[in-house]
């Protein structure tokens, strides 16, 4: 629901300190190189596949449970991944428009009382159209990178688990 487009900029923070009367503010640049760490649709994706293949263990045994998402996580943060587009950076919105619209009404009445308490004379208006979500699966994922991914992750695994697992 938030996308950076809908912002002066790009920028929420901008934008909110635009909204305070703090015109032409100067923000830190991110350092050159930086990288959004959120979980791309890829990443998402491949860990609903792993969570899947392993419910019921993952429901039931702790350890196990810690080791693959430590595994999940080495995995998705490696170098060979982040190199590759839609690992990282934007997540996934999985709210269709109806949810979306659905989610702004019922937080309508909460924002009004705060525009009234706080900001009175701001224009509370809905300007930003919903966010149209794109239909992906595990299937999309190149059967290359998939699998370069899954090799990754049983490398990541400790010997014990990777052993009895693979």
């Amino acid at each position: 629901m938030y996308d950076p487009s809908g912002f002066p900029g790009g920028n929420i923070i901008l934008d909110f300190m635009r909204l305070l009367g703090l015109e032409n503010p100067t923000l830190p640049s991110p350092p050159s190189g930086y990288r959004n760490k959120s979980w791309g649709w890829k990443a998402v994706e491949f860990s609903k596949y792993i969570a899947f293949s392993y419910w019921e263990r993952l429901r039931k045994d702790p350890p196990f449970k810690r080791s693959m998402f430590n595994a999940l996580i080495s995995t998705v943060n490696s170098t060979c991944l982040a190199s590759k587009s839609d690992w990282l950076g934007k997540a996934p919105v999985y709210l269709d428009e109806q949810e979306q619209e659905n989610l702004y009404l019922y937080y309508e009445r909460d924002n009004m009382v705060l525009k009234e308490r706080y900001l009175p004379e701001f224009n509370v208006t809905r300007s930003a159209e919903p966010v149209h979500w794109i239909s992906t699966s595990t299937y999309d994922i190149p059967p290359e990178e998939f699998n370069a991914c899954l090799n990754t992750f049983v490398d990541n695994l400790p010997p014990s688990l990777r052993q009895e697992l693979f």
